[in-house]
């Protein structure tokens, strides 16, 4: 029923799926559309898209907003995701990234790096209005892409904690969160209870309102797979097992 794709084939605009590519991708094979959303990084500068400036790779040149190296993810860089000049690269300006999900043709953007404002208001200390900002952006973000599309899909992942405001709810269509039961010590180490509980009390806001949650879990070991399942399944949330670095289709899972 929903397919989340990066917008090129190897993430770069060489490869950037045309609207006949999209079209092919929405259609099933037995008849009927599924739904194909695009992923998009709004928190992160990523060296290997269209957008990155060589004059970015110079201490001396690179933008005010662009930060320091994710030391988890080679390539990616955080970025001041409030400044305006960071939002020009994602909406608004020629050639901007979400233009260019548009106008392929896809049904909505998955966001990552949502939880961004807990590095910059909790652990850099830099901004204390950071999770407002992300609100905003993320609002933002819904609001000129449905000036095109009115059904355009706006999917964050993580940063649960903002589903408390109800502005935030009411622009979204769903959320993701991954590593609800298992992973965050560790791939296959299940989270302690607390941790859990934490994660489900911030969830709450949207399993109340009917918003879907969509559970990604990096695991292969099977008992784990089928523990964590149930406990999802108890929840009323469909749930995704892939490996952690998203670069092959676990379709062992889904029903033909």
């Amino acid at each position: 029923d929903l397919v989340v794709v990066d917008y090129a084939a190897d993430g770069s605009d060489d490869t950037a799926f045309k609207p006949a590519d999209v079209k092919l991708m929405k259609s099933r094979p037995g008849g009927g559309t599924k739904k194909v959303v695009s992923y998009m990084s709004i928190s992160e500068a990523e060296t290997y898209r269209y957008y990155w400036q060589e004059a970015w790779n110079d201490a001396k040149t690179k933008p005010a907003w662009l930060d320091d190296e994710n030391p988890d993810w080679e390539g990616n860089f955080k970025v001041r995701f409030w400044d305006p000049e960071w939002q020009a690269v994602i909406m608004g300006s020629p050639g901007a990234y979400l233009d260019r999900i548009v106008a392929a043709g896809f049904d909505g953007v998955y966001l990552d790096i949502i939880d961004a404002f807990e590095y910059w208001k909790d652990d850099k200390g830099e901004r204390a209005t950071a999770d407002q900002d992300m609100i905003a952006f993320v609002e933002a973000i819904a609001a000129y892409a449905r000036r095109t599309r009115p059904d355009f899909m706006i999917i964050p992942q993580n940063g649960e904690a903002l589903l408390e405001d109800a502005g935030y709810r009411a622009v979204i269509s769903a959320q993701g969160k991954e590593d609800v039961f298992y992973g965050q010590d560790g791939d296959g180490k299940a989270n302690k209870k607390q941790v859990v509980n934490d994660c489900l009390e911030c969830l709450g806001p949207a399993l109340k309102a009917g918003i879907p949650v969509l559970v990604v879990e990096y695991l292969d070991d099977k008992k784990k797979i089928a523990d964590a399942e149930a406990k999802i399944s108890n929840l009323g949330c469909p749930a995704y097992f892939a490996p952690r670095d998203l670069a092959s289709l676990r379709t062992d899972q889904f029903d033909a």
